[in-house]
């Protein structure tokens, strides 16, 4: 009985260790790209705290990036501070004075998860109301050993947040930003064209999504996702029917993705094989509503561009 006893409490602590949101040493970095900038978001553990008699993990957000028309670059530059703590099965996030649900590994294929507004971003004002999600998907996944719980949230169109893109236990979202995002309220085309580059902490070696095989931090002054290693090109723009995209003849595009303002993806295309090097590309858009989106390219190298695109 006591053998027993003690398996079972192994597992209990295996589990729980499985389970851990921003433990020591957890570190994000996220590419970003806007109209005119470029760079990477260091999101890293800065210590426990206690608000509200609750112990959170106080997190620090730093900025690198490179400005695409000047070449300026603007290296670890403070951008914030976000509040967590987590449960076995949920993460909370501090919005406002009050911890609200980040993640929550209990729900299920069609249920409703609230969507809320990151105070790092300080929009409370002009987005006032929660967003909404619908899940789409839930499984496992095997990563460093650990059997990590994940789902699949998409958007409702309608929602003034947008979280969208899978999520697993102590990584966050794969595919997009750790935190929530407002939509067409304010500037979200500026705030789309983040996506997870790395991920670890003390316990936890490198994770990296299967897409990504590129450098985790920024590279000063170099980073490659630049106007000038792709050379992005979009036209005619704006468009009605289809859209031709090139680029530089060292860059060859494996995926084209087009975003409506809330955050949706409208179009994902795979050249199959991905597209010989400076080859173009025409993208049907004639099923597009009239209006602005963002389209989104990456490459065979993992690296992604984005730029505006008007549907008339």
């Amino acid at each position: 009985m006591k053998k027993f006893f003690t398996i079972l409490l192994l597992f209990a602590t295996l589990n729980g260790f499985s389970q851990n949101f921003a433990p020591p040493g957890a570190t994000w970095h996220y590419s970003f790209s806007t109209t005119f900038f470029n760079g990477v978001t260091k999101i890293f553990n800065d210590g426990d705290t206690l608000i509200q008699g609750i112990l959170a993990q106080k997190l620090q957000l730093r900025r690198s990036s490179t400005n695409w028309e000047t070449g300026q670059t603007f290296y670890d530059v403070f951008a914030g501070y976000e509040y967590t703590y987590a449960d076995q099965d949920h993460v909370y996030q501090l919005i406002g004075d009050e911890f609200k649900m980040l993640y929550d590994f209990t729900v299920q294929p069609n249920d409703t998860v609230l969507i809320y507004n990151s105070e790092y971003y300080d929009w409370e004002n002009a987005c006032d109301s929660v967003g909404r999600a619908i899940v789409t998907e839930t499984g496992f996944e095997i990563v460093n050993g650990l059997e990590l719980r994940w789902y699949n949230v998409t958007t409702l169109e309608e929602s003034p947040y947008i979280l969208n893109g899978r999520i697993i236990e102590r990584i966050g979202i794969d595919n997009g930003f750790l935190f929530s995002l407002p939509s067409d309220c304010l500037f979200i085309s500026e705030w789309l064209g983040g996506f997870i580059r790395c991920y670890t902490d003390d316990n936890f070696p490198e994770y990296r999504p299967p897409n990504y095989n590129g450098p985790c931090e920024f590279i000063t002054g170099i980073d490659k996702i630049t106007k000038a290693n792709l050379g992005l090109v979009v036209y005619p723009n704006p468009a009605s029917e289809t859209v031709n995209i090139s680029v530089s003849e060292n860059v060859s595009v494996s995926k084209v993705r087009v975003y409506n303002v809330t955050g949706l993806m409208v179009i994902n295309q795979s050249p199959q094989p991905p597209s010989p090097r400076g080859s173009q590309i025409t993208l049907d858009v004639s099923r597009l509503v009239s209006g602005m989106y963002l389209l989104e390219v990456e490459t065979g190298d993992g690296f992604r561009e984005m730029k505006r695109l008007v549907i008339e």
